[in-house]
């Protein structure tokens, strides 16, 4: 794959529309990314390096657990890799940290920030994923009752500024890589902006609002 996305990784119905056919909302993930943003802003001077990716990655996983577990999802670390898995068991969800292009529709693909190398299990999830998504017609024919083996999504994010809290994100589909770094994707559902979501769910409340008319019975 060339450094410039794909546009077919651009999915055809917004973030909302196909996180719902996961089973999620948009808030659902931000939730859990602010934990990560709450988790880093409390870091001093006197912390040490080893927690500071390390506590943020911990921070939003919790919140993804948090936030997913009592609608049913589930919570698993195979190798130390934690996952959320979806209530049907079809997909699982990993939180890794992402560079500049993370969230941007425009230049190039996305990558993780730290090198692959080491990280048996995420290869293995990326590994696992580019053979589900070129074989699923060999799974569905295997045992129509079985369906694919799940796929891991990785909840991307990469904050572009502390001190506003600003941070960008996706929930994306690896399938290629080298040693060190993610080279292709599958899909990315781009996440809009925590503001963006905020109005849309207030408009959507305002749309919904039951107005009674009222009859003049005098007249």
């Amino acid at each position: 794959m060339t450094n410039s996305m794909d546009p077919s990784l651009v999915y055809d119905l917004d973030a909302d529309d196909r996180l719902a056919e996961i089973g999620l909302k948009q808030s659902d993930l931000w939730i859990a990314l602010h934990e990560g943003i709450r988790y880093k802003a409390s870091l001093t001077l006197h912390d040490t390096n080893a927690v500071r990716g390390l506590g943020t990655w911990n921070a939003i996983n919790r919140g993804l657990a948090d936030t997913l577990v009592p609608k049913g999802w589930t919570r698993v670390e195979p190798g130390n890799l934690a996952l959320t898995v979806h209530p049907g068991g079809s997909l699982a969800i990993a939180v890794l940290a992402s560079d500049t292009a993370t969230g941007m529709r425009d230049g190039p693909i996305p990558s993780n920030t730290h090198p692959l190398a080491g990280k048996l299990q995420i290869t293995r999830a990326i590994d696992r994923n580019r053979l589900v998504v070129h074989h699923q017609a060999h799974f569905s024919r295997v045992d129509s009752h079985w369906g694919s083996p799940p796929l891991t999504y990785f909840l991307l994010h990469h904050i572009a500024d502390l001190d506003t809290g600003e941070m960008r994100a996706e929930l994306s589909l690896a399938t290629g890589r080298s040693e060190d770094n993610i080279t292709e994707w599958q899909e990315r559902i781009i996440l809009s902006s925590p503001d963006d979501v905020v109005q849309r769910a207030l408009d959507v409340e305002e749309e919904e609002t039951i107005v009674v008319p009222i009859i003049d019975k005098s007249a």
